[in-house]
C-alpha cells in the first residue's frame, strides 16, 4: 500500500473515532449512550482477546467457518453482558454481521501488522459507538462492576498490541525480542481473571 493511501486510512480511522466519540458525548441522552457503548466495548474486548484462542485465530484467518465462529463468540458474549437483548435482537445480528465483514476484509489490507491491528480495532470501535447510539441497550452489569472490569479488559488488548508491535520490527532489539516471546502469553494470562470474574457474576446474579 502506498504511503499516501496508508496515511489517508489512518486519518480516516482517527477522524471517525473522534467524530463518533464526540457525537456519543454530545448526544442528548449521554446517560443512556455511554453505558450502552461501555457494555458493547467490554463484550468486544473479551471476545476479541481472552476468548480468541490461537486455533480460532488460525481458523478464522483461512476459513469462512472459522470467521463465523469468531463472530458467533462476539454475539454470545454481547448477549450475556447486555440487558433485555430480546427487545434488541437486531443489535446481536448486526454485531455478528459487521464483525464478520470487517474481519473478512482484513486479510486484503496492506501495511504493517501493527497498522492493520490498529485500523481493525478503530473500525470496530466506531461501529460499536454507532450501534450504541442507534440501540441504547443497557448492560446487565451494575456500573460499580462494569467500568472497573472495562478498564481491566484493556490490559489484554494493550499487551496484544505491544506483541504485534514487537513482531513488526525487522531488526528487533533485546526489548522487542523479549516482548515477542512473552507478551502473547501474558495477554492470554491477563484475560483469565477477566473471564473468571464475569463467569462468577453470571452464575451468581
Amino acid at each position: 500500500m502506498k504511503i499516501r493511501t496508508r496515511v489517508c486510512l489512518w486519518c480516516l480511522a482517527f477522524i471517525g473515532c473522534v467524530q463518533a466519540i464526540l457525537i456519543c458525548l454530545l448526544h442528548p441522552a449521554p446517560a443512556r449512550i455511554v453505558p450502552a457503548f461501555a457494555g458493547l466495548l467490554l463484550a468486544h474486548l473479551i471476545a476479541d482477546f481472552p476468548l480468541q484462542a490461537d486455533w480460532v485465530y488460525r481458523w478464522r484467518s483461512c476459513s469462512a467457518a472459522g470467521l463465523a465462529l469468531h463472530a458467533a463468540i462476539h454475539v454470545m458474549v454481547t448477549a450475556l453482558i447486555l440487558k433485555d437483548v430480546t427487545g434488541y435482537w437486531l443489535i446481536l445480528v448486526l454485531v455478528g454481521l459487521l464483525h464478520f465483514a470487517v474481519d473478512g476484509f482484513k486479510p486484503y489490507w496492506r501495511g504493517s501488522a501493527l497498522a492493520r491491528f490498529v485500523l481493525d480495532q478503530a473500525i470496530h470501535i466506531i461501529v460499536l459507538i454507532w450501534l450504541a447510539m442507534i440501540f441504547p441497550v443497557q448492560p446487565a452489569l451494575p456500573a460499580g462492576l462494569l467500568y472497573p472490569v472495562l478498564v481491566y479488559a484493556t490490559l489484554p488488548a494493550l499487551l496484544m498490541a505491544l506483541w504485534v508491535l514487537s513482531t513488526s520490527q525487522r531488526s528487533p532489539g533485546r526489548a522487542e525480542r523479549w516482548m515477542r516471546y512473552h507478551l502473547l502469553g501474558a495477554s492470554k494470562i491477563a484475560g483469565v481473571p477477566l473471564v473468571a470474574t464475569l463467569s462468577f457474576w453470571l452464575v451468581t446474579r
